[in-house]
This record gives C-alpha cells, sequence and structure tokens, in this order.
C-alpha cells in the first residue's frame, strides 16, 4: 500500500484528490473532505489544503488537512533545523474518511502506520482534529489520537423541514420570531453568489465585530470569493429583506445528493 499527499494548489494533485472524493458514496462524499472546500480556506492565508489518501484491494482511505508551519525559538549560534509543521482539520470537520471496504482492521492499522511514517518523516509536530459528529468518523482514527468530546451538534433533518418548525413543540420560540419579522414586512429570498460577495463578506465581517469573535471565525474577501468560485451553484445565499433593504444572509452549502 502507498501513501500519497495531494494538495489543492497544484492542478494534477487536485484533480487526484477531486476523483477519490468523487468515488465514495454520497452519504460520505461531504464538502468538507473536497478539495474545492479546502482551497477556499488556502487561498484565505488558513494553511496550505492537503489530503491524504491510500488505497489497497478496493480499499480507500482520505484524510483532509491543512498545514501550517510552525517558528520555533532558536538559541544563539543553533543553526536553522529543518521545518516543523502544525496539522488542523479545515474550518468545520475533518479526520478520515474511508468507503465501505475501507472499514476493515487491517488496512486501518497498514495505512494508521504509513500516516505515522509520514508525519515523522514531514516533520509534523502535532495535530488537532475535529471529528465529523453526523459520519462519526472518529471510528477509524489513528489508534493513538485521545478522542474526547467538545461540544453537542444538532442537526436538523430537511426531510421534516419546514413541517418540523411549526409541528414540534422545541421550535416554539423560533415560530414566534418568524410570524413576528413576518409581520413586520420580512421577505426570505434564494439568491445566487455571482457579484454579491463584496456586501456580504463585509455584512459578516461586521457580524464578527458584534460578536467579538476569534481568528478562527473569521475570514476575508479572497474566502467567500474562492468558495463562491469553486462550489458553483452548490453554494447559494439566502437572504432576508425589508422594504429592499438587506437584514440578514447566510451562505449556504450544499452537499452530495
Amino acid at each position: 500500500m502507498e501513501l500519497k499527499v495531494f494538495r489543492a494548489s497544484v492542478a494534477d494533485e487536485r484533480r487526484e484528490w477531486q476523483t477519490l472524493w468523487d468515488g465514495l458514496s454520497p452519504d460520505r462524499r461531504d464538502v468538507y473532505f473536497s478539495p474545492r472546500y479546502l482551497h477556499a480556506l488556502e487561498v484565505d492565508g488558513k494553511g496550505e489544503a492537503c489530503c491524504a489518501a491510500a488505497s489497497s484491494q478496493g480499499r480507500l482511505w482520505l484524510y483532509p488537512f491543512l498545514r501550517l508551519p510552525i517558528s520555533l525559538p532558536m538559541r544563539p549560534g543553533q543553526k536553522p533545523g529543518r521545518p516543523r509543521f502544525d496539522l488542523q482539520t479545515p474550518y468545520g470537520y475533518g479526520g478520515p474518511m474511508v468507503n465501505e471496504a475501507g472499514e476493515d482492521a487491517a488496512f486501518l492499522a497498514e495505512t494508521a502506520a504509513a500516516w505515522s511514517a509520514w508525519c515523522a518523516d514531514s516533520g509534523i509536530v502535532g495535530e488537532l482534529v475535529s471529528f465529523h459528529p453526523l459520519l462519526e468518523n472518529h471510528r477509524w482514527a489513528h489508534p493513538l489520537v485521545k478522542v474526547e468530546l467538545n461540544r453537542q451538534t444538532i442537526p436538523i433533518m430537511l426531510d421534516k423541514y419546514p413541517s418540523m418548525v411549526w409541528d414540534n413543540s422545541y421550535f416554539r420560540r423560533h415560530r414566534q420570531m418568524v410570524r413576528k419579522a413576518e409581520r413586520e414586512g420580512c421577505t426570505f429570498e434564494r439568491m445566487a453568489t455571482n457579484g454579491q460577495m463584496v456586501w456580504f463578506a463585509a455584512m459578516y465581517s461586521d457580524t464578527q465585530d458584534r460578536l467579538q469573535a476569534g481568528e478562527a471565525t473569521r475570514f476575508g474577501q479572497s474566502y467567500f470569493d474562492r468558495l463562491a468560485s469553486e462550489l458553483g451553484d452548490r453554494g447559494w445565499l439566502g437572504v432576508v429583506r425589508r422594504a429592499g433593504e438587506i437584514l440578514a444572509a447566510v451562505f449556504v452549502i450544499e452537499g452530495s445528493t
């Protein structure tokens, strides 16, 4: 078995990564693992967008990550050593993804050994992984990875929406807010991202300032431009207006179907 590491910024490597991602079943082909999504983060300076991949006899293992250089203090007269790096999950979720055949225990052990060897040879100091709560891919984590519960994630089943909002008592406050917005003349529309990222990026930045958000959730104009370009019609804006004025907006990313 051979382990390869692809870079989203290199055309040939990106195509091979995309082909492997396309080969996953739809329920495992989450956008967080695609080169399109990670490349936008690299353009915004969040790190080098990469994906490790291993395959053997129909078994497949993919591991997307952002690689960031580490600056280590040097003693007087010390010569620079080889570069060191930290690995991080792209904004959202990451970790390993396998096809059904790739769940084989022997294959996972083999990929874990190959991944460890690559990290050691490549100057990787450490990594922080945010596993996907719906795909539960912590099941395929490296045996040395310590898995801890960080927070709860609450999904909404879109095949039951919007009827669930109107019928379930959990959404009582949401119903009140929607009705109030309608009384005040607010409307909702779906809008293509073409030519809209300038005002959206500015609104997003203002919101982050108002929330006193940290760097982890701050993204520049380049990120939204690239993300819109990469996703095409899989990315769109949900916009709330009142008397023509945009009051709120959300960037919606659609996964595979």
